[in-house]
C-alpha cells in the first residue's frame, strides 16, 4: 500500500472508512478524529462494534484512501480504556490515561474534529 502523509484533509476524506492493525485485522470504522493542541490530527476515534468506539493514537499510521492502517493490534484496542469527549474534548485525565494504556509518553489535549 502506497504511504500517505496523515494530516486533516486525508483523514476527512477517509471518515466511514476502514480501520487496520498492522497484522492485517479489521479493527473497526473511522468515526472522528482529534486534534492536538496546535491542530494537528493525533488521534482517530474507531467504532469497533454497535455501541463501542476507542480512541486510538495516529503514530506510524498511514492513510490511503478509504482505509487507515495503524501500528496497534486488534486486541490492544478493544482493551484501550473506555473516554468520553466532553464538549467537544477529551478530559485530560482520560487523555493520560490512554497515553499511558499506549505507552505513548507527552501531554497534549485533543480537540475533536466535527464532521458534516
Amino acid at each position: 500500500m502506497r504511504e500517505i502523509h496523515v494530516d486533516l484533509e486525508h483523514l476527512r476524506s477517509a471518515l466511514g472508512g476502514d480501520v487496520f492493525g498492522p497484522s492485517g485485522d479489521r479493527l473497526g470504522t473511522l468515526a472522528g478524529v482529534y486534534l492536538d493542541d496546535v491542530g494537528s490530527p493525533e488521534w482517530i476515534e474507531v467504532r469497533t462494534g454497535i455501541l463501542q468506539r476507542r480512541l486510538v493514537p495516529l503514530d506510524n499510521a498511514q492513510v490511503a484512501q478509504q482505509r487507515v492502517d495503524v501500528a496497534y493490534e486488534r486486541r490492544l484496542v478493544g482493551s484501550a480504556p473506555k473516554v468520553t469527549a466532553r464538549d467537544g474534548v477529551v478530559p485530560a485525565g482520560d487523555e493520560q490515561r490512554l497515553y499511558e494504556y499506549y505507552e505513548i509518553p507527552g501531554e497534549h489535549t485533543p480537540h475533536p474534529l466535527r464532521t458534516a
